[in-house]
């Protein structure tokens, strides 16, 4: 057995979508207003994965409320609850929650690649987790830039 040699496997990651892709998306979202397109912008500004579209609950209209699918797989159930980002109350209004919540996952899947043919489904979720890095990112830079703009204030 220890002349056995298992070859090195790398997992691909996919990438997030580029502001243009993003805008594709939207655009291709708004001109269609199905079940497919509803469950397509929850994935894109909620970073759900697919398998936790049948969980999705609305709480008090500014929260949504969904299962985590690893949590699922014969472990506890973790709820998490993801507020309404300012970017999602943009298209709020072409969102059907219960129209997302009872799409077929095949049909999302085969919409998306006929889209991103170089893309799959899960890359929304990266997109969600860039674009909230990068909010944060400059939230935290601008905070600290008034905080040294603060103190050159009071040395000066």
């Amino acid at each position: 057995m220890k002349k056995i040699v298992l070859p090195y496997h790398e997992s691909k990651k996919g990438s997030a979508l580029t502001k243009e892709e993003e805008k594709k998306l939207v655009e291709y979202c708004r001109n269609r207003k199905d079940d497919v397109a509803s469950a397509l912008l929850v994935l894109l500004y909620f970073g759900l994965r697919q398998s936790e579209l049948p969980t999705l609950k609305v709480i008090d209209g500014n929260t949504l409320e969904c299962e985590t699918s690893k949590e699922r797989m014969g472990r506890n159930v973790t709820l998490r609850y993801i507020p309404f980002t300012p970017m999602f109350k943009k298209v709020q209004d072409l969102v059907d929650f219960e129209k997302a919540k009872n799409v077929n996952v095949y049909t999302l899947r085969s919409a998306f690649k006929r889209l991103f043919p170089e893309h799959h489904p899960h890359e929304l979720r990266y997109t969600f987790i860039t674009r909230c890095n990068v909010r944060v990112q400059k939230g935290n830079y601008e905070k600290i830039y008034r905080i040294k703009a603060v103190k050159y204030q009071c040395i000066y």
